[in-house]
């Protein structure tokens, strides 16, 4: 529902103002989570049944998230740093996107590097849904780790200021053993290490997943890099110039929860 709902309020914007797209999807978002707020009601007079990944008042409460989401794409942000060529392509871009891709487009997964967190290769069965997804926030980048997101179209791999030389040449090789020595490249070498296998087995997966082959795009942390317009659970940095737009994830459901009693 949300794809179409973006895909939509495009056309909106097209025909109108960046301003009336925005509010055309902010007020469906009211309209929706009124909904639910009346389905609610209604499910407390019948007997209780469990809600499931695929009820409506499941994914209706979604909703705030994911219109915060697509208010944060490149399409929607009414901020000086997109330029006309690149909100026209991601305009061009949202228009052709399937349901899969659009999810990952407006929701990006992030997923922790850290040796710990990355499980053992399953002889069978996709490595990627065995990982743990984490908030998109600032608080989450710890500068002694590193991190991969994607977005459906590209692969972003952070990397704190603090990782350790040895997570550094088990993943680029021996010569890169310091932070400093990390230079952009599109494809990790093959290592025979354990770092090395699970790290291209995870970008395996989300190269199948959306059928594509996908570059990697190196982020060191301090960099003005576009890895950090996917960060949408936090406040935008230029959050107090747009109305309501820029807000964190909690304090967008909670404008939404006022405009909706």
């Amino acid at each position: 529902m949300m794809t179409l709902l973006a895909k939509r309020a495009v056309a909106t914007g097209l025909k109108t103002k960046l301003v009336d797209a925005r509010k055309a999807l902010e007020d469906l978002c009211v309209c929706v989570m009124r909904m639910r707020s009346q389905m609610n009601t209604q499910s407390l007079r019948q007997p209780q049944q469990p809600a499931n990944s695929e009820s409506g008042l499941y994914l209706f409460g979604l909703m705030p998230a994911y219109t915060n989401a697509v208010l944060k794409t490149p399409v929607f942000r009414p901020d000086g740093d997109i330029s006309i060529d690149e909100r026209a392509y991601n305009a061009m871009l949202l228009d052709l996107l399937g349901v899969t891709d659009a999810i990952a487009y407006f929701y990006p997964r992030l997923y922790s590097l850290n040796p710990a967190a990355l499980p053992e290769i399953p002889p069978a069965g996709r490595y990627v849904e065995l990982l743990k997804t984490l908030n998109l926030t600032h608080n989450t980048l710890v500068p002694e780790d590193a991190f991969l997101l994607q977005n459906g179209q590209t692969i972003y791999i952070w990397i704190g200021k603090n990782v350790a030389p040895t997570w550094l040449r088990d993943l680029f090789g021996p010569s890169v053993d310091s932070f400093d020595a990390v230079v952009p490249v599109s494809q990790l070498p093959v290592l025979e290490t354990d770092l090395s296998r699970k790290v291209r087995t995870l970008i395996s997966d989300i190269r199948s997943e959306f059928k594509s082959s996908h570059d990697v795009n190196i982020c060191k942390q301090g960099s003005n890099s576009r890895f950090y317009l996917s960060l949408i659970d936090d406040a935008t940095r230029n959050g107090l110039e747009w109305p309501n737009g820029g807000l964190s994830f909690a304090d967008f459901f909670h404008y939404i929860q006022n405009l909706c009693r």
